[in-house]
């Protein structure tokens, strides 16, 4: 017989309850997920985002100009749209952390002296910092949206208009940027340090690694959102065909039968296209695939009954496609005697030269251009946030870097390349309307080239893998250089680069061997060469 617990005893265990260790950050904060732009979304549709602020350069300032840079400063922290918090945080010098992170690396070019001259001053300051500490200042913003895709959009206007905003100013950062955001693993990790004060644990934590042992597959939001459509139409679909609630279905009610029904259900009564119905197989066929490895027994007729049936075959639209003599003829169109014309050539130059899609050129920064004497390269962002180097031609490298010249950016590596009138950053409408735009002019100045009623911005990417393959370049290379997730998504371009061969060669056998062509034979006296004649 158990004798009942004392007052002590009980008090105890309630003391060993409330006084647990913590293992986890999201023991004391609430964050229910984490996207790779370094976005956390928490409980009660809040996202927050964490920066560095950088010292303000003062240099070459007087002692008023800095106290009106420091008011000018917080007014713009002030007027902000959002929730906000400023922090100063005392943090211990780690060397081999400090000369991976802070000091420039040196590469043996002739900038080094200019590099070992910056290291040192840092090592200066960190060596007369107070008992072996540096302060950094964090800028938090929180914001309430709808879901992730808002909260991303959001946060990119807010960026947006603060560095506006300091750039307008005057507000200059030491290093160039006055604000950067705080990766995850850095974030993660001043999380840890707060959570384990006085605590000596090592720490280590990194995202990529973690995404690689839970094997998870980074689905854009566009992606995600057409499965979860897809599982409701099945669910519809299944309540008013069989009468079984959403509850009430099981593995045993998804056989062959039905699910072809389904599929034919979207082409009959919601007329959908083949390509949208492989989509929702594709995603149910996924499900499928996860149900079976959590449940082998209960899931295994439903991934059979899946796996019979095929992907219908789509009628591939004729995509418009520039020819090299097009695309020569449109890249030369704007005029670089202008500003805007010089931006203008940058930007349809880019879009032809990579493949690049509207929203890649809106995004790129001045940080993701590479460059040297002998090569250059840009880093695009794609969809799912995956990135890709593309390698550009030196002409096209040095036109880009006159036009980053002429805006006054190369020393701000957050700054985007390519802005509005209206926008620090570029819209995807406004790279539309630029193309459109140079597009009609040049159907207008040249009609019998430009004769396909259409030209849709993304005739520039097909354009680009279409000559690409006919210059003899695989498949696989250009896979990488689109930024496709599969090869089969790029053999498309094969075969449209096949119909624009055979669409040449028809004409061509028109135009020499049709009904209404007729031989001029020339004199054997207009054959001769001019050379070759008698006076």
């Amino acid at each position: 017989m158990q004798m009942p617990k004392s007052k002590y005893q009980q008090t105890k265990v309630c003391d060993e309850t409330l006084v647990k260790e913590m293992t986890s950050v999201q023991d004391v904060f609430s964050i229910v997920s984490i996207e790779e732009s370094g976005i956390f979304e928490l409980n009660g549709k809040r996202y927050s985002k964490l920066y560095v602020l950088s010292d303000i350069n003062f240099a070459g300032v007087t002692d008023d100009e800095q106290k009106q840079l420091i008011i000018n400063f917080s007014n713009v922290l002030k007027s902000m749209p959002c929730r906000f918090s400023y922090s100063v945080a005392n943090e211990y010098v780690d060397e081999r952390s400090f000369h991976e992170k802070i000091l420039y690396r040196l590469r043996g070019d002739k900038y080094d002296h200019l590099r070992k001259s910056y290291n040192r001053v840092i090592k200066d300051k960190v060596s007369d910092a107070r008992q072996g500490l540096y302060q950094t200042i964090y800028l938090t913003l929180t914001i309430k949206a709808e879901n992730m895709a808002d909260a991303r959009s959001t946060f990119n206007s807010i960026e947006s208009a603060i560095r506006s905003a300091f750039v307008g100013i005057g507000v200059n950062g030491i290093q160039g940027s006055v604000m950067r955001t705080v990766s995850i693993d850095e974030r993660i990790q001043l999380l840890f340090n707060l959570t384990h004060a006085g605590i000596d644990t090592r720490y280590k934590f990194h995202f990529e690694d973690l995404i690689m042992q839970e094997r998870y597959t980074l689905l854009s939001l566009n992606t995600i959102n057409s499965y979860k459509h897809s599982f409701l139409l099945l669910i519809r679909f299944i309540l008013e065909t069989k009468g079984i609630s959403a509850s009430d279905i099981k593995f045993s009610d998804l056989t062959y039968e039905t699910l072809l029904e389904f599929l034919n259900w979207l082409e009959t009564d919601r007329l959908c296209k083949p390509s949208t119905r492989n989509q929702r197989l594709s995603a149910i066929s996924a499900f499928s695939e996860y149900a079976q490895n959590r449940d082998f027994d209960a899931a295994s007729v439903f991934r059979s009954a899946i796996l019979k049936i095929p992907v219908k075959k789509s009628i591939l639209k004729q995509r418009a496609v520039f020819s090299r003599e097009e695309i020569r003829i449109l890249l030369n169109l704007p005029d670089e005697n202008y500003e805007t014309g010089l931006r203008d050539k940058v930007l349809l130059s880019l879009m032809y030269a990579t493949g690049a899609r509207a929203q890649e050129i809106c995004d790129l920064m001045v940080r993701d251009i590479r460059m040297n004497d002998t090569s250059a390269s840009i880093t695009l962002i794609g969809k799912g946030s995956k990135t890709r180097q593309v390698g550009i031609s030196k002409k096209l490298a040095d036109t880009l870097h006159k036009y980053i010249v002429h805006r006054d950016i190369e020393k701000y590596p957050e700054r985007h390349i390519f802005s509005s009138q209206t926008h620090e950053k570029m819209t995807v409408s406004c790279v539309e309307g630029i193309y459109k735009k140079y597009v009609s002019m040049a159907k207008l100045q040249n009609p019998s080239l430009f004769r396909a009623d259409s030209y849709p911005p993304h005739s520039m990417r097909h354009s680009t893998a279409c000559h690409l393959l006919e210059a003899g370049v695989d498949i696989v290379t250009i896979k990488n250089i689109l930024g496709h997730v599969s090869v089969q998504t790029t053999q498309i371009y094969a075969e449209i680069s096949q119909d624009t061969v055979d669409k040449k060669l028809k004409e061509w056998n028109e135009t020499w061997f049709g009904d209404n062509h007729k031989i001029k034979v020339k004199k054997s006296a207009d054959i001769i060469p001019d050379f070759l004649k008698t006076r």
